[in-house]
C-alpha cells in the first residue's frame, strides 16, 4: 500500500471512531432527562 493511502485510511478510521464516540455521548446527554442518575451510574 502506498503511504498516502495508508495515512488516509488511518485518519478515516480514527475519524469514524471519534464521531461514533461523539454520537454516543450526545445520545447519553439527550437521555439524561428521561433516565434517573442512579440507573446511569449502575449501568457502568
Amino acid at each position: 500500500m502506498p503511504y498516502e493511502i495508508t495515512n488516509n485510511f488511518t485518519y478515516l478510521s480514527s475519524f469514524v471512531c471519534f464521531s461514533a464516540h461523539l454520537h454516543h455521548r450526545f445520545r447519553e446527554l439527550a437521555n439524561q432527562r428521561d433516565i434517573p442518575r442512579a440507573s446511569l451510574f449502575s449501568r457502568t
